[in-house]
């Protein structure tokens, strides 16, 4: 007989009362409770209480025999659950017979009754539907030794695995929209779902953990008090446990998804899923759901009295129009975090791609100094450009990110674009969606790389799109073209890991409850757009109101670069970031020798500085290990070392070490020269005493013709011209030196000079002329000091120090900050002739010079200039650029002169080349131009005609090309104006 076809039984109370005594020997009070097929009452008797189970026709005793062990199995492995006990008959059965001795009637069994309140009946808190997990996970670890021949019920129709025999009864149900919602899980069912259960886990299941089988304990409503009802276990998958709980658990919840997480990781936590159980979870519970409707529907048609059949059909409903709305993959994700395992399998593996990827290439080169690797912006006027800016904070960039990926559980980045940019594919891949509709399109593109996981790209843009589904892409191969008003339209741009289900939107942003799941759904896009972090924020203090601030705070001497000022907020390598989260390629911060932030020199500064810093009079091993690698690359005589804080103490002390060995003041000095901002450097600066606000030459310094092979009196860069400066020429080091001695009887105390010349115009001086000049002052009982504060330490790349590209030794070199990539680190070497001199008596002390963090920083900065090759590499690089350079003066008469050594480049603007006539307006407008095109530049020389070139030694040919490309830009742009 079927438990469906056959009325349940229903005594009345005398014959209940009549049965409990003849059967179990037991009277007391009564009570009817609420059942599905059986027929169960409370009986609260002296000595406990019990509930009297009076089975269905239908059930068959092997089936009672199968509940009953598996009562008993629990109560030995898990015996600290509370669960239902069986109570012997007087004769000692399990299961008696009612009426006894008769041939029809009912099996009957006694079981203990547990106290609580229905889990139904109570508020279902966080606490109480992880405790549900646990214990239902306890159960499930408990039957996993548990079997029975009762157990194996092929046509049950509660059980999951038969979900498809109660597909006949859609048609009882009531409502034509239910009946569709309905018919449409079963269709996904067989065709998504079914499919992926053949290897499942198989396991005895008690497969009816719902709100009315479940006991909440009375005074800790935060915990389970115990499982009722063992009428339809089964032996079916082992995931059909949780999903059976975890429909009714998600039932009358305002966020159904924040219950049934709560759920999987309390039941997980004691009983782990496989990853596929986890995967099709979700899946399982709405078909749990289904089914019941089905069923409950199909019955009530038969018993339309039984008001219990349908008392759970509103909340299911309710319940699945909820989860209908949720993408199944995102329900996919849900349960595999909650059950321990990475929301997405493929997420790490996907962002793990970036950014080994190769970077999109807009046009020619690598646009890094604009992060632009999605579009290519039109062309702006300056007044819409303020425009675009306005709308989040200051900055100069045509592509600005108003809406960040994470923000307030943003699941993309929104990016505003100037009408008429052109949209382009950061990647390659195939089109998998496209859409166009009110002026709005939409673009999907899968991207996989042989044995890469899939990924996929979504644009949503205003505008139109010039691709077609199922289209192959190449990286860099135009989508689409903004459109919009001016002056900007709204991109929005996602990176997925998987497609939305069929029929389900993407998503822009989602409740922070979902953030943790969906963010392994929706990556980042930056992975692939490469945008600084400062994009993303808002800068409330920019440029304007900083300068405002500097004016009345700080001295007015003091100089900020370019008309349209910077704030640089972080530093990377050959770049520097502003506010806006700008790139700029920096061609001009010689300091920061081995690159902006390198994490091997940050790294040694921040050890040492944790551990001690205090001055050299106490023993360090770093300051004597950082003097020997440095005198290591030098030549000898050079064999003792000062430390100091600046380039300018360490000229300053040149000077003071030139005094104490020749007891003289009087220098010669080149024209044009820098060596420092100290009282007694500007004394020998003929650039700052000769310039605004100079006081000019003092009487102890005599100024030398400036030898410049391209501008001087004598052109050429050949021995003759070497010897014509140091010897012949009206103000030639020779003549310098006769002044001296006619004017002051004595001769100079010592030459010094940059071994290239920096402010003069990064100049290198013809071949042979340090040694010709070393002569002529040696010979008068001078010393020669190598100022080697810009240009040493590998920079001009055939060398270590660029002095010796002139063949010479001075007598004293001069180490500046590169040594310390912007730490306040320098030094002086020389001989110990002179350092023996030096020490008179009176004491030489630098509280900071050569401190322990200080030296560490200049270790480190040495190994990196090793390990890196830094100094091959600035002679490849510098190559590279000398070869693009006098390229572009075949066809920019503007530049007249192209010279340089290594990472130590200047390019001389003329206004003709016949005359040379120095072009410092357009040097300027070209320095302006590549500022404003993220290409950070300056000029020098005695005209400000040169433009220098002297970046970071981590500047490579990628660099190089940026640098060349907008360059060429510049130059045509400012022909195109005349």
């Amino acid at each position: 007989m079927g438990s469906f076809d056959t009325p349940s039984p229903a005594y009345g109370p005398a014959e209940l009362q009549d049965m409990a005594a003849r059967l179990f020997d037991i009277s007391g009070k009564m009570k009817a409770l609420v059942g599905d097929r059986d027929q169960n009452v409370r009986l609260t008797a002296a000595n406990g209480s019990y509930v009297l189970k009076i089975a269905h026709p239908g059930e068959g005793r092997a089936f009672l025999a199968f509940q009953n062990a598996a009562m008993d199995h629990l109560a030995n492995v898990v015996p600290q659950l509370p669960l239902p006990r069986v109570v012997q008959s007087v004769r000692g059965e399990a299961i008696a017979r009612w009426p006894q001795g008769a041939g029809e009637g009912h099996d009957v069994r006694l079981l203990t009754y547990l106290p609580g309140n229905l889990f139904s009946d109570v508020a279902k808190t966080p606490a109480l539907l992880r405790d549900l997990g646990h214990f239902m996970g306890q159960v499930s670890r408990g039957l996993q030794s548990f079997g029975h021949p009762g157990a194996h019920r092929p046509d049950f129709l509660w059980s999951l695995d038969n979900v498809l025999l109660s597909e006949p009864y859609v048609s009882d149900i009531a409502q034509e929209g239910h009946r569709d919602l309905v018919a449409g899980c079963f269709a996904h069912y067989r065709d998504q779902v079914a499919p992926r259960l053949t290897d499942l886990r198989m396991a005895v299941i008690h497969n009816d953990a719902n709100d009315n089988n479940l006991l909440v304990a009375a005074d800790q409503p935060d915990q389970i008090a115990g499982l009722i009802d063992f009428g339809d276990m089964v032996f079916a998958r082992q995931v059909n446990e949780l999903a059976v709980m975890l429909a009714y658990a998600m039932m009358d919840q305002a966020d159904p998804i924040a219950a049934a997480t709560q759920v999987i990781s309390g039941y997980t936590a004691e009983f782990p899923l496989t990853e596929t159980e986890a995967e099709v979870l979700f899946d399982l519970a709405i078909m749990r759901l289904v089914m019941s409707v089905c069923i409950s529907s199909h019955r009530a048609k038969d018993f339309p009295d039984n008001d219990y059949l349908v008392i759970s059909q509103a909340p299911a409903f309710a319940l699945l129009d909820k989860l209908h709305g949720y993408d199944r993959n995102w329900l996919i994700a849900l349960a595999r975090q909650a059950a321990g395992f990475d929301a997405v399998a493929t997420a790490s593996a996907v962002s793990a791609l970036f950014p080994p990827l190769t970077p999109l290439k807009v046009t020619s080169v690598d646009l890094m100094s604009e992060p632009r690797r999605l579009v290519e912006a039109g062309p702006l006027s300056p007044a819409s450009l303020e425009e675009i800016f306005a709308l989040q904070a200051d900055g100069d960039q045509a592509t600005y990110a108003i809406s960040a990926y994470g923000a307030s559980d943003t699941l993309g980045t929104a990016l505003y674009l100037a009408p008429g940019s052109a949209l382009m594919s950061p990647l390659a891949g195939r089109v998998v969606e496209v859409t166009a509709q009110g002026g709005e399109s939409r673009v999907v593109i899968a991207h996989q790389a042989a044995a890469e996981p899939l990924f996929y790209s979504s644009y949503r843009w205003n505008g139109n799109t010039q691709v077609s589904r199922n289209q192959i892409l190449s990286a860099g191969e135009v989508i689409g073209e903004m459109g919009g008003d001016a002056p900007a339209g709204r991109l929005f741009l996602q990176l997925m890991t998987v497609l939305p289900s069929l029929g389900h939107a993407v998503p822009e942003s989602c409740t922070a409850a979902l953030w943790p799941v969906l963010k392994d759904i929706y990556l980042d896009p930056n992975l692939t757009l490469g945008l600084p972090p400062e994009t993303f924020t808002s800068d409330e203090q920019g440029p304007a109101e900083m300068m405002a601030a500097r004016r009345q705070m700080l001295a007015p001497s003091l100089s900020v670069a370019y008309a349209r000022k910077l704030k640089m907020v972080r530093g990377k390598g050959a770049y520097l970031y502003d506010h806006t989260g700008r790139a700029f390629l920096d061609c001009v911060n010689n300091i920061t020798h081995v690159g902006h932030c390198h994490p091997h020199v940050v790294g040694a500064l921040s050890r040492q500085a944790a551990l001690l810093n205090t001055n050299s009079r106490y023993l360090s091993e770093n300051i004597q290990t950082l003097a020997a690698r440095i005198l290591a690359t030098l030549p000898d005589p050079l064999e003792v070392m000062f430390f100091v804080n600046s380039g300018s103490e360490a000229n300053e002390l040149a000077l003071r070490l030139t005094r104490a060995m020749t007891g003289r003041k009087t220098m010669v000095v080149l024209d044009h020269a820098y060596h420092g901002n100290t009282s007694s450097l500007v004394d020998i600066s003929p650039y700052k005493f000769n310039g605004k606000g100079g006081a000019g030459c003092p009487d102890h310094v005599r100024i030398a013709d400036f030898p410049d092979p391209y501008q001087g009196l004598y052109k050429g860069d050949g021995p003759d011209a070497a010897k014509a400066y140091a010897r012949e020429t009206p103000r030639s080091v020779a003549q310098c030196v006769a002044d001296l001695e006619a004017t002051t009887g004595a001769g100079p105390g010592g030459f010094i000079a940059e071994s290239i010349a920096g402010v003069g115009g990064q100049v290198i001086y013809p071949d042979g002329y340090l040694a010709e000049t070393y002569k002529v002052i040696r010979a008068a009982g001078g010393l020669c000091i190598a100022d080697e504060v810009q240009v040493g330490f590998g920079r001009v790349g055939s060398h270590m120090w660029a002095f010796e590209t002139q063949g010479v030794v001075p007598d004293i070199v001069s180490l500046g900050k590169p040594i310390g990539n912007g730490h306040p680190l320098a030094a002086v070497a020389t001989t110990r002739e002179i350092a023996e001199k030096f020490a008179n008596g009176m004491e030489y002390f630098n509280s900071f010079g050569g401190n322990p963090v200080s030296c560490a920083v200049g270790l480190a900065v040495l190994d990196v200039i090793e390990n890196e090759k830094l100094q091959q590499k600035a002679q490849d690089t510098g190559d590279y650029i000398l070869a693009g350079l006098r390229e572009l003066a075949t066809r920019w008469p503007l530049i007249g002169d192209v010279r340089g050594r290594g990472m130590f480049i200047g390019v001389e603007l003329v206004k003709d080349r016949d005359s040379r006539a120095p072009a410092a307006e357009e040097a300027g407008l070209i320095v302006q131009h590549l500022r404003d095109h993220g290409v950070l530049l300056s000029t020098d020389g005695p005209h400000e005609n040169v433009l220098k070139l002297k970046p970071p030694m981590v500047f490579g040919r990628a660099e190089a090309d940026i640098f060349l490309t907008k360059l060429d830009q510049a130059f045509a742009c400012l022909a195109a104006k005349k």
